[in-house]
């Protein structure tokens, strides 16, 4: 611990500097939760997503009680693929008590693909850690289908891929 000196007399002591939150070196062991309300029908419309952006499409997925609508909007696979969010919804897995979810680091952007780390564990459930991908699409990030797919093996669904 490096021992700072005190201010002079008649000289103020400079200001705490601001600390940066770095995202991706959050304990990706825990669940992200937003920070106010929040609804089934959030868009991460940011061109350049940050981790809270992509946390927030996930927890309208899977945490929120929503409308297979408003659930459609937030995946590439649209109507077709509710089936899996609402499922997991369902079933607690991935929102208290039972579980819990968080997009970490590495977040990285090229075009209109954007990837990072799905951490998430249950009750019962080996914790998982996977690459996922989301899509920038009319306007709003979407979790891409082959991460949506991916997720379903990862979990152990019995859900046969109609989407």
């Amino acid at each position: 611990m490096a021992l700072e000196p005190a201010p002079q007399e008649n000289q103020a002591a400079d200001p705490a500097p601001e600390q940066a939150v770095d995202e991706t070196v959050e304990d990706p062991n825990t669940g992200w939760y937003p920070s106010g309300d929040f609804s089934a029908s959030f868009a991460a419309t940011n061109p350049e997503p940050t981790l809270d952006d992509l946390n927030g499409v996930l927890h309208a997925l899977v945490a929120t009680p929503g409308s297979d609508a408003d659930k459609a909007h937030n995946l590439e696979a649209g109507l077709p693929g509710t089936v899996v969010p609402r499922t997991i919804y369902n079933l607690g897995i991935f929102r208290p008590p039972l579980g819990w979810k968080r997009i970490s680091g590495p977040l990285t952007v090229e075009g209109n693909t954007a990837s990072a780390t799905l951490n998430a564990s249950s009750a019962g459930r080996p914790t998982i850690s996977l690459r996922v991908e989301f899509r920038y699409l009319d306007g709003r990030w979407k979790l891409a289908t082959n991460s949506l797919r991916n997720g379903i093996d990862a979990v152990g669904l019995p859900i046969a891929g109609a989407f």
